[in-house]
């Protein structure tokens, strides 16, 4: 009899744990989400710009610029036509603000170009680029209760905003200003990629988390040299910057491959 009910007891602890092995979660198919978070910056160009002073001396501008640290956020559609492989496209706000520097290396005591310098160094410039993209998903496990995937994008970014101008704007009413580089024209359409890997949770009622970091290469316009004396109608070529980001996410699970339940 005692053989009896522990025969019993152990059958009535293996049975559910044996149905909770054979159970599997749902694999999504075709998600909607929505995902942002914080992205680096990092120095964009250098230049020692010489000027002439009022008296026909000549002083040195130490000048810099460096993209701040910002946000991001970006909205992705993903489709799997298989377990492991999706094809996405997404929309991406990137926050490409600036921070600029200036010292002057020579200083012949100009009151413009001190005034000019000074008004560089405490400039903040704000700005922004959009881009689209399309790419590719990896995913090992899609039906893990944690699903880390790799995605990769490559598209256009639209930069409305250039990197390579500079003025300073000094006065009671900002009714003085010295130009140091042109408006150039450099605002366009810009090749942008993204690496990204990530850990997304298993569809629970047809949501899912993520956690992701990426590096976006994108391709700006920087100044690539001092132009000679009197002329602002700056030098410049094209610069890849690879800027860093951390992201968490919400997603929407349209279609889905539901798991066992038995």
């Amino acid at each position: 009899m005692s053989r009896n009910w522990i025969a019993i007891v152990l059958a009535s602890a293996l049975v559910p744990a044996t149905v909770r092995a054979q159970a599997t979660n749902d694999e999504s198919r075709l998600v909607v989400g929505i995902i942002g978070g914080w992205i680096g910056g990092g120095q964009l160009w250098e230049v020692v710009q010489p000027s002439y002073t009022a008296l026909a001396e000549i002083d040195q501008f130490d000048l810099g610029r460096k993209l701040r640290s910002n946000i991001t956020m970006s909205g992705q559609l993903t489709y799997f036509p298989t377990p492991g492989f999706g094809w996405t496209g997404e929309l991406t706000y990137l926050g490409l603000g600036a921070n600029d520097r200036c010292f002057l290396s020579v200083n012949h005591s100009d009151q413009i170009n001190n005034l000019a310098c000074q008004a560089i160094n405490e400039a903040n410039r704000s700005a922004s680029a959009v881009s689209g993209s399309v790419g590719i998903v990896l995913r090992p496990s899609s039906r893990g209760n944690i699903q880390p995937y790799l995605r990769t994008n490559v598209g256009l970014a639209l930069v409305p905003r250039s990197h390579t101008s500079m003025a300073a704007f000094f006065g009671d009413d900002d009714d003085y200003a010295v130009i140091i580089y042109n408006e150039n024209g450099s605002r366009a359409m810009k090749p942008i990629g993204a690496l990204s890997l990530g850990l997304a949770t298993a569809p629970r009622s047809g949501y899912q988390f993520r956690l992701e970091a990426r590096a976006t290469a994108v391709q700006l316009q920087v100044v690539d040299g001092p132009t000679p004396l009197g002329v602002t109608e700056p030098t410049i070529r094209s610069q890849w910057k690879v800027l860093p980001s951390i992201s968490v996410g919400l997603d929407i699970v349209l279609e889905k491959r539901r798991g066992r339940r038995y």
